[in-house]
C-alpha cells in the first residue's frame, strides 16, 4: 500500500503541549534534561564523546498503545 503525501504529512506530525495546571503532566516521560541514573553510574559515552539525552520515556505509562509487550519484556 503506497502512502500519499498528505498521509506522510499526517504520520509525521507530533503535537507537544506544555504541562500546565489545566493539562498536568502524565507519567514522567520528557524530552532532554538529565538522565535518570543511579548514584555513581557514569554518563554514557562513545569513544570519549558523552551520549546526549534526547527523550526520558515512562513505558508504563505508554503501555496502553505499545502492543503487546513494553521494551522492558513487561505484558503491557
Amino acid at each position: 500500500m503506497e502512502l500519499t503525501v498528505r498521509d506522510r504529512r499526517r504520520l509525521a506530525v507530533v503535537g507537544l503541549v506544555a504541562a500546565s495546571p489545566e493539562a498536568p503532566a502524565a507519567g514522567r516521560s520528557r524530552l532532554g534534561g538529565d538522565a535518570l541514573l543511579e548514584p555513581g553510574v557514569p554518563w554514557p559515552a562513545l569513544e570519549g564523546v558523552p551520549l546526549s539525552l534526547h527523550a526520558v520515556l515512562d513505558i508504563d505509562a505508554l503501555a496502553g498503545w505499545s502492543g503487546t509487550n513494553s521494551p522492558s519484556g513487561r505484558a503491557c
